[in-house]
């Protein structure tokens, strides 16, 4: 995805309340945390939210694209952003309190190498969201359907239930939910698969 049009997305107010929505449930998983990592960051607007409201806290945002950390706004000095790939995250063992994905994980070509990754950089009981496309909503659906989507063109890992059982092998899965409902411009509260967008898998180590 071109990386002005992605920071271009969250500026309208669909995206604003896309964004509104993800980061109010991600923001409740942030408790007890002091270093967390989000992978596939893109230009940070979640990270520097999290970032600025707790100065206390380390947070780090990594993505393969440099073209798109250089869309983020100006970053607080808690938050630090790495270009990085997910199969090889550059990060000491055991050093990470929370890792989240925000529509990245099924975007990566090797799941089971980040996924060692992603364990590697936990510490003992720490946790991982991971926010991937539930492909039974009208949203990806629509996504899918168009020749030139990004998501269509791509998305590695389709199906939610495959990931899930992929995760299962390195982490404990704790629970799965549907969230962030969307039909047409409308955005709204939901766990009816066809409108939720997001299965949420949380996890821990």
């Amino acid at each position: 995805m071109d990386p002005k049009l992605y920071s271009d997305y969250y500026k309208t107010d669909f995206g604003k309340e896309v964004l509104r929505i993800e980061v109010e449930y991600l923001h409740k998983e942030l408790k007890n945390s002091k270093r967390v990592l989000s992978i596939g960051c893109g230009p940070a607007l979640h990270e520097i939210i999290f970032a600025n409201h707790h100065p206390e806290m380390e947070f780090f945002g990594l993505d393969i694209s440099r073209e798109m950390l250089f869309q983020a706004p100006k970053t607080p000095v808690n938050l630090d952003l790495i270009q990085c790939n997910a199969e090889q995250l550059c990060l000491k063992d055991n050093c990470i309190d929370m890792i989240y994905f925000i529509f990245s994980f099924e975007f990566i070509p090797d799941i089971e190498a980040a996924l060692e990754e992603v364990k590697r950089v936990l510490v003992q009981n720490g946790k991982v969201i991971f926010m991937v496309s539930n492909i039974e909503s009208w949203y990806i659906q629509n996504e899918l359907s168009e020749a030139e989507s990004y998501i269509r063109r791509k998305l590695n890992n389709l199906d939610s239930h495959y990931l899930q059982g992929v995760i299962s092998k390195y982490l404990v899965v704790s629970s799965k939910e549907l969230k962030l409902g969307i039909r047409g411009k409308e955005v709204f509260e939901t766990d009816d698969p066809k409108w939720a967008a997001l299965h949420v898998i949380k996890a821990s180590k």
